[in-house]
């Protein structure tokens, strides 16, 4: 896998999922993950600190702020599936 490549991730059992995120349209940067917990739903799923968020659920996340993508992901009950670009 090189750098820049999609990825399609999804991440089962519900909340908490067990990752952090920065940026959005407020910030003018794009939703990036910066801290990915051990052992983590997340970790196990395969996501990386550093990956760019592209959609949540389907849900492009180029327009959406900070606090719009959080509720996107909390309001995900059993699964969330995350389109990133690494």
């Amino acid at each position: 896998m090189g750098i820049g490549d999609y990825v399609c991730v999804t991440i089962g059992g519900g909340a908490p999922w067990g990752f952090r995120l920065q940026g959005g349209k407020e910030h003018k940067q794009p939703l990036q993950v910066t801290k990915v917990r051990k052992k983590s739903k997340a970790c196990r799923a395969g996501l990386c600190e550093g990956d760019e968020l592209i959609s949540i659920n389907s849900k492009p996340c180029s327009e959406l702020t900070h606090s719009e993508a959080m509720q996107l992901i909390d309001g995900s009950s059993e699964t969330l599936q995350i389109l990133i670009k690494r």
